[in-house]
């Protein structure tokens, strides 16, 4: 997850896409915190973002015929796409038992801790953490 942030801030988007993104930004920066100058814009944005979201523990597979490939299901499919539905795009989260699973730490990267989340269809909190390339930190969510 955190290469696909990296790839896709060093490929060379359309610039139509950060107009769009700036303009949306502009209306709600207003109102969360103080909007980027364009030089601070391009430290940590381009183009496209894609949010991730990271859970660990064992999923089911089911082999489809048709598609001839597999199907994922489970609880901790279900944590994975909830833990993304509440990222913004560019994010990465991860739940605590990613965080523990992978020895809690990545080289390279800055975490930072949101707290318990209550996600749609999961009994009880998930604590989350957020990832970023330490290059990418200062990426304001």
């Amino acid at each position: 997850a955190q290469d696909l942030q990296q790839r896709f801030f060093a490929r060379d988007w359309d610039p139509a896409i950060d107009r769009v993104y700036r303009e949306k930004e502009e209306e709600e920066d207003s109102k969360a915190h103080r909007p980027l100058s364009d030089a601070e814009y391009r430290r940590v944005w381009n183009g496209l973002r894609v949010r991730c979201g990271l859970h660990y523990g064992k999923g089911e597979a089911q082999y489809d015929a048709v598609t001839k490939g597999y199907d994922y299901y489970g609880t901790v499919v279900n944590a994975a796409a909830r833990i993304e539905s509440v990222c913004h795009g560019g994010q990465v989260g991860v739940s605590e038992a990613f965080w523990e699973a992978v020895g809690g730490s990545f080289a390279g990267t800055t975490v930072v801790d949101l707290g318990d989340n209550e996600l749609r269809g999961l009994n009880g909190p998930l604590r989350l953490y957020q990832v970023s390339p330490q290059e990418l930190s200062n990426r304001q969510f």
